[in-house]
């Protein structure tokens, strides 16, 4: 089953219980939460963040080049003693010295071998499909959420008009008691019950409203609009019962398709695919290198200046051999080991939990 599947048979569920005119006003309610639900737009702002994960783990593995500019002058003075050939004292020499060197150098660097990153390149597209499974799962649960609210105000609405009824019932009642109690033929008792049982009718009136208020709030909040268009059920509605009526057939399309079990996988390959690039910390690493430098300057001594200049070029090879981390990469494999068994645990969880719930569905 498909999430393009899986998101119209959960809606369809929830128009299940729609006539054609609520199924539109609860159609365009959800429009409106696409564009508007704060809940959805950070899971795709999260899912766009996660698409960054390839194009940062490819550039690992492309050439890399850097360049660097440097000015530099170092003054220098230097003093020191001879003895001239029939002089009897020593004569102090002092010399200055000056230089002023510009140089300019680019390096290149490409990777040959590295296990880690090619590992990681390989776990980004696994990080894409998860991101991409959290985002459609936010919509999945955009969709319940919507029908949800839009059926708790109907639920409120009612609510509020049977508590309103009561309490017109009930004030004719005490209105009758009163009137019995003033011609003699009750007792003051019974008007007194009949006050307490009106009392308790306005406060459940006014709870009914102010629930009723915070289920509209409640509704704007995923819509974004002031006001929604809200349409009563038929009471004529037929009621469909689950297709095909077998729950061994929802349970294997809960633990085959949904969501949360999608999720809970791709997270245990992920953090397989760590443990992989934490062991690879101990393997070698190979990479090339290209250097240019061109340096210029002038070189003064006791005040004469002469022009320098030097360039040149080179190419290595770097091999890099982890020999002692202190004790860090394997700390690290230990880690990795652990979270692996971490999201196994959570993936056996996801399907039980998704089994269990769509047998609860079903009942």
């Amino acid at each position: 089953m498909s999430l393009k599947t899986l998101r119209r048979t959960a809606f369809a569920l929830a128009l299940g219980t729609a006539g054609s005119a609520q199924a539109g006003a609860l159609l365009d309610l959800y429009a409106q939460a696409l564009s508007n639900d704060k809940t959805l737009q950070a899971a795709a702002y999260q899912r766009d963040a996660t698409l960054e994960a390839r194009p940062q783990a490819l550039a690992a593995l492309l050439p890399q080049l850097s360049g660097q500019g440097t000015y530099t002058v170092n003054e220098n003075t230097q003093s020191y003693s001879t003895a001239r050939f029939g002089s009897p004292m020593p004569e102090t020499i002092t010399q200055d010295t000056k230089t002023e060197d510009t140089s300019v150098s680019l390096s290149l660097t490409q990777a040959v071998f590295d296990w880690a990153a090619f590992t990681r390149l390989k776990q980004s597209d696994k990080q894409l499909a998860l991101a991409e499974t959290s985002y459609q799962a936010a919509r999945q649960d955009l969709i319940l959420r919507t029908a949800q609210a839009y059926f708790n105000v109907l639920t409120a609405a009612e609510t509020l008009r049977a508590a309103e009824a009561q309490n017109n019932a009930i004030s004719r009642q005490l209105e009758q008691s009163k009137q019995r109690f003033e011609v003699g033929l009750s007792a003051i008792t019974d008007v007194q019950d009949a006050q307490a049982r009106f009392d308790l009718a306005v406060a459940q009136q006014l709870q009914a409203e102010s629930a009723l208020f915070s289920a509209r709030r409640a509704l704007t909040q995923i819509t974004g609009a002031a006001e929604n268009k809200i349409i009563a059920v038929r009471e004529d509605l037929p009621l469909a019962g689950p297709d095909p009526l077998t729950p061994a057939t929802w349970a294997d399309a809960a633990r085959d398709a949904n969501l949360a079990v999608l999720a809970a996988q791709l997270g245990k390959t992920i953090a397989d695919d760590e443990v992989r690039i934490a062991r690879a910390r101990h393997l070698p690493t190979v990479s090339l290198q290209a250097g240019y430098s061109d340096t210029s300057g002038d070189l003064t001594v006791d005040g004469n200046k002469s022009p320098t200049s030097s360039d040149g070029t080179q190419i290595q090879a770097i091999l890099n051999v982890p020999i002692f981390a202190g004790g860090a990469i394997q700390s690290g494999v230990r880690s990795a080991l652990a979270t692996s068994g971490q999201r196994l645990a959570e993936y056996d969880n996801a399907v039980r939990t998704a089994e269990r719930s769509a047998g609860d569905a079903y009942q």
